[in-house]
């Protein structure tokens, strides 16, 4: 069973992805904040981390724990989530070695587990 860490700190969403992820078939941990991400992240051996570009009311955003995830998961495919669809906001993230960036209005649950399907279908 592939394992999913998702950090989300929309309460709605956060149980949407989650939902659909297990239901796909996938051992999925939710978190809603940076630090939880990070102190789940030493534990848990996840084959793809899903980080929410902007978490409110936190002084990290999703981009600034990247370098620490890759560095305790480095196996793990990255993806950022964002509702922001602007160009640096992209590029940074693919400074941080992030693996695909997605905007959460064009990537619906079902299209978010079809991704994650065939991004790990060969991750081993």
């Amino acid at each position: 069973m592939k394992k999913i860490l998702l950090l989300e700190d929309e309460e709605a969403l956060g149980r949407l992805y989650k939902k659909r992820l297990d239901l796909a078939g996938y051992e999925t941990i939710w978190t809603k904040t940076a630090e939880e991400t990070e102190e789940i992240a030493k534990k848990f051996n996840a084959d793809a981390v899903l980080i929410d570009h902007a978490i409110k009311g936190h002084e990290k955003s999703g981009l600034d724990i990247t370098p620490k995830i890759k560095k305790l998961l480095p196996k793990s495919k990255l993806i950022v989530l964002s509702n922001y669809d602007q160009f640096h906001l992209e590029e940074e993230a693919k400074n941080f070695n992030v693996d695909k960036y997605l905007l959460k209005i064009e990537t619906p649950p079902t299209e978010l587990v079809k991704f994650l399907d065939e991004l790990l279908k060969n991750n081993t």
